[in-house]
């Protein structure tokens, strides 16, 4: 298991290289449908295969990737019952995703915003907090205002995006 783990992790790093940028659109499909085993790696501290995948996304953009083939796994991360490791993945992960397209699903953000109210303020989280806060800040403004954690005190954290 160990070495499919680490040979999965190495396509997706060879796949983050900018010069093989068409190869990774084209594998955009393999890559969506890693997400919920990423995830599932980093609850169990196998920090590795996130890692790769956050890259290749970051590559590709959230219009690449077939995120709608994710975006009912996500509900199950940010809910209330999930396990905090799972909601702090989610934190991380989400500046990845299409908020333009999701601007909708008021479902889908209240649950970002009570995800990201209760998930500890660590540095590594908080740029992801903050770009995806601005994301869904800049097409959904209006269901930011009213919420009980403060979610604009990520703001002050001033993390580097």
């Amino acid at each position: 298991m160990e070495q499919i783990l680490g040979l999965i992790t190495n396509k997706l790093m060879a796949l983050t290289d900018a010069r093989d940028w068409d190869t990774l659109n084209r594998k955009s499909k393999a890559i969506t449908a890693l997400f919920p085993y990423a995830v599932w790696q980093e609850r169990d501290e196998q920090y590795k295969i996130l890692d790769a995948l956050l890259r290749a996304a970051r590559v590709l953009r959230p219009k690449r990737l077939m995120w709608y083939r994710v975006e009912p796994f996500l509900g199950t991360l940010l809910n209330d019952t999930s396990h905090i490791s799972l909601k702090r993945t989610a934190m991380l992960v989400s500046p990845c995703f299409p908020w333009d397209e999701w601007h909708h699903r008021k479902d889908l953000i209240r649950a970002w915003v009570a995800t990201a109210s209760v998930v500890p303020k660590e540095e590594q989280v908080a740029p992801s907090v903050v770009e995806t806060l601005l994301q869904i800040s800049y097409h959904n403004f209006i269901l930011l205002t009213p919420n009980p954690g403060d979610i604009w005190s990520w703001l002050t954290l001033r993390p580097y995006l």
